[in-house]
């Protein structure tokens, strides 16, 4: 990913300049946001898969 070798790049000259702080941790909120919607669209699919197959077996018997 793109941002991420951004992040890393730039993580190594943090002090050096207070423009690449603000890159950098605005760049590492975006990737964390990203990270967070990942996780939460996983498990959205996780949960509607097993409601639906909850539904199929309360239908079936």
């Amino acid at each position: 990913m793109y941002v991420l070798h951004i992040i890393l790049e730039f993580s190594q000259h943090l002090p050096a300049n207070p423009v690449f702080q603000v890159y950098w941790f605005r760049s590492k909120a975006l990737l964390d946001q990203w990270e967070e919607e990942v996780d939460l669209l996983q498990c959205e699919a996780d949960w509607t898969q097993k409601y639906f197959q909850h539904r199929v077996n309360f239908w079936k018997y």
